[in-house]
């Protein structure tokens, strides 16, 4: 489920993710994180566990440097829309920020067209 009702939008996936995201949908099931349903069912589920146990493998996994966390992509990713001189209200709906003024929560927001013109422009090559 979703944090808040506002936390819904569509962002195409480029890159790694949509490479992670095809992977993901080939998996046998109907949740991609089935051991945290079993907290969610069991009335157990606490969303601060589940952030410590990815953080912990993506540690583990050595996928971050020190001090990084999870939240360190939402950082990361604000960052490289900058970068790219992503329109501030463009970059608040990528990345689900709260806008700063109530226009912005006017009409349909940006198109898919230009959200994924946009994420195209923030793709690195993959660091070895």
């Amino acid at each position: 489920r979703l944090k808040t009702a506002q936390s819904a939008r569509l962002v195409p996936l480029i890159g790694q993710a949509l490479w992670a995201a095809k992977r993901a949908m080939e998996t046998e099931g109907q949740f991609l994180f089935p051991v945290f349903m079993q907290n969610y069912r069991s009335g157990g589920y606490n969303s601060g566990s589940d952030s410590a146990a990815l953080n912990k493998w993506l540690k583990d996994n050595k996928l971050v440097k020190e001090g990084q966390t999870l939240h360190s992509f939402r950082h990361t990713m604000r960052d490289r829309l900058r970068d790219v001189e992503t329109p501030s209200d463009l970059a608040d709906h990528l990345g689900g920020w709260k806008g700063k003024g109530v226009g912005e929560s006017y009409g349909q927001g940006p198109s898919l067209e230009l959200k994924h013109k946009y994420m195209l422009k923030t793709v690195r090559p993959i660091e070895t």
